[in-house]
């Protein structure tokens, strides 16, 4: 019986000799950094070949410091790791670990409580994972400033949803989409991404996810949108796959921007450019009315000479006065015709002067009175009697021929009204000019006739265009 224990106590202790030689060689030899150190006194006990190598320390010297010679933590912080680690309520840590050359690693250590020929010491594997934190810091830094230009986008929405048809629900909804739709991102998750689109448009959704489905890489579309409060607006919505862990499509990122400013400056810039054209229009026929009337200014100065050198001749009662005096009053209305025309050029001065608005209209009541048909009953409103500079004689000649205008558009009679007030620029509708002017004067005239069609009124301010049956002159 003794003899089978002592043979027992043999085979056990020549057991832990192997184990322990085993032990020996996988921690010399093993190509992972390998330390054992001393909970007392935190002392290095014993280092592998690789740890030699990583930390370029000789042997004997490496096993002759302590942890704190190259863990770059306070001491306080490395004797809780340590304490953690003996207790096995923590084994892995990731540390800055300093290297002969200075060098700061970042390091992962594995430790483990090991009893090694009766004595507890520490058993610490270290991988260095310098790069896979970098490269962790790198992503985390990437993720963040994705994060603040999802978060930061007012004008941008980011609507991210699953695929399941049109039916798809909304799984994120950020700021910018808050702001965009109207929803909050409590009220958008779990929403069907449909609700987004107008009815009509639902369909392009399902469309552009099929494409998704089918391998198209992005898929970008302007289509419209629609708010919470059911208003539409005209939207560029591009669509990213996003895929899950084993590569499959999963998910679909909308980004959508609103185009409802960038459609109205273009509406905007569209007016603009054919008040252009118009104005250059306007411009070229001045200069071909300005030329003419040079021309036949100096034909009429020709013709209205000799009939009054003519009448110097022939007196009244000869034969032949009667048709001179003829040619000369054409000859000066010619002259008068051609004064206007000059003036529309803007190749003569007008004679501005300044005046009472009020005033030159109540003047003209009489011959307004006279002028037109005796149905129409005349109405002058008188607000403000603004002063404005103007050429008189044109003046009144524009009032004129509008009211003479109103006039042939009530056959049957109806009501005219000029009406004189002052007004601010935001009470106008001609904002452009209102704007440039400031305070102003408004003279609006104003019947009860037949009024103009849409195809008239874009030619209103033409100098040759009339709906008459015959040309009236300018």
């Amino acid at each position: 019986s003794n003899w089978h224990k002592i043979l027992e106590q043999q085979r056990w202790e020549a057991a832990l000799s192997e184990h322990s030689e085993r032990f020996e060689q996988m921690f010399a030899l093993h190509h992972a950094v390998m330390l054992l150190v001393s909970p007392d006194d935190d002392r290095i006990v014993d280092a592998n070949v690789a740890a030699v190598e990583f930390y370029g320390y000789p042997r004997d010297e490496l096993c002759a410091m302590t942890v704190h010679d190259i863990n770059q933590l306070s001491q306080e912080d490395v004797a809780a790791k340590i304490e953690r680690a003996m207790d096995r309520e923590k084994n892995q840590f990731i540390v800055p670990h300093k290297l002969a050359s200075g060098e700061i690693r970042t390091v992962e250590i594995h430790s483990t409580a090991i009893l090694v020929q009766g004595r507890q010491l520490l058993f610490a594997i270290v991988h260095d994972i310098t790069e896979r934190a970098r490269a962790e810091e790198k992503l985390r830094q990437r993720e963040e400033h994705l994060r603040s230009i999802y978060d930061g986008a007012s004008s941008v929405a980011f609507v991210t949803m699953d695929l399941a048809g049109v039916a798809s629900e909304i799984l994120d909804f950020s700021p910018g989409a808050e702001k965009m739709f109207g929803y909050s991102a409590e009220e958008a998750l779990g929403l069907r991404a449909s609700l987004l689109r107008p009815e009509e448009a639902a369909a392009e959704l399902e469309s552009a996810q099929r494409a998704l489905r089918d391998g198209a890489v992005v898929r970008s579309l302007e289509t419209t949108l629609v708010r919470q409060s059911g208003e539409e607006f005209p939207a560029l919505v591009t669509l990213h796959p996003l895929t899950g862990a084993r590569g499959e499509l999963a998910q679909v990122l909308e980004v959508a921007i609103d185009l409802s400013e960038r459609k109205r400056s273009e509406m905007e810039r569209a007016l603009l450019q054919q008040q252009l054209f118009q104005s250059q229009k306007m411009e070229a026929v001045g200069q071909l009315a300005g030329g003419m009337a040079h021309d036949f200014n100096n034909m009429l100065t020709a013709i209205l000479a000799n009939a009054q050198m003519a009448l110097m001749d022939v007196g009244p009662g000869e034969a032949g006065h009667p048709e001179l005096m003829d040619i000369v009053g054409a000859a000066e209305r010619s002259r008068d015709l051609t004064g206007k025309l000059l003036a529309f050029a803007r190749d003569e001065n007008l004679d501005v002067r300044t005046l009472r608005v009020g005033k030159v209209v109540r003047e003209m009541e009489d011959l307004l009175g006279r002028t037109l048909h005796k149905k129409i009953r005349l109405h002058i409103v008188v607000k403000d009697d603004c002063l404005v500079n103007v050429d008189t004689t044109l003046f009144q000649q524009a009032i004129l021929n509008i009211c003479i205008n109103a006039g042939d558009a009530m056959p049957e009679g109806g009501e005219l009204t000029i009406e004189c007030r002052e007004a601010g620029a935001i009470e106008s509708d001609a904002d452009v000019i209102a704007e440039s002017l400031g305070r102003h004067c408004v003279l609006e005239i104003s019947d009860t006739g037949t009024g103009m069609d849409a195809a008239a009124l874009e030619k209103i301010v033409e100098p040759f265009y009339t709906t008459k049956g015959q040309r009236s002159g300018l």
